[in-house]
């Protein structure tokens, strides 16, 4: 509290490992293991995620991250904390797929569980492991619409812009299917 929020000081501040204090991690009652960031629960179990995504056919959103990824943390205090980014993000499933250690799982079993399916869903569904990369991905969890890999320069706006890409691309699908997507905005009630 009461650090810089200038460019240079969020640049530092990357390095430093993910802000995650006693409590952030708990057992949620659709989601399993979930970390709470920016007032949003994110599964780090992606199956119940993806149960989840499919039961409510909501967007599903992958957070491919690690613990020691200093790009990872530096577009969680900037980009994914941006007002506008929450409220895209609210209409679908949050998942944060862990690469390199899983916070808060005490389980040994668990966590080495969840890191082998995380980094085998990485490369089937991506074909890559960078962190972070996100992904938009269908309600079914079969098709990925739209994938965002890296930091985005641009502060956000590319962000947002990938966000859109995904939802239009489903609504799109979905259209073509003769279905109607339904939680796709932020007017979508949180989990």
């Amino acid at each position: 509290a009461g650090l810089p929020e200038d460019f240079v000081w969020r640049q530092v501040a990357a390095f430093a490992p993910p802000e995650i204090r006693d409590g952030d991690v708990q057992q949620h009652p659709v989601l399993g293991y979930a970390i709470l960031q920016h007032d949003q629960p994110w599964s780090l179990e992606h199956p119940k995620a993806s149960a989840q995504a499919s039961q409510e056919q909501r967007l599903l959103f992958l957070d491919i991250t690690g613990v020691n990824c200093v790009n990872c943390r530096l577009m969680e205090r900037t980009v994914l904390a941006r007002k506008d980014v929450q409220e895209k993000l609210a209409g679908m499933v949050l998942s944060q797929l862990y690469l390199d250690s899983v916070p808060g799982i005490a389980d040994a079993q668990l966590h080495e569980q969840i890191l082998e399916h995380n980094r085998t869903l990485a490369v089937e569904m991506l074909q890559d492991v960078t962190m972070p990369s996100y992904a938009i991905v269908t309600p079914d969890g079969k098709q990925v619409l739209a994938i965002f890999p890296g930091v985005d320069p641009s502060g956000g706006e590319k962000f947002l812009e990938f966000i859109e890409a995904g939802i239009s691309r489903w609504k799109q699908n979905s259209a073509s299917a003769g279905t109607t997507p339904s939680a796709t905005t932020s007017s979508t009630a949180k989990l």
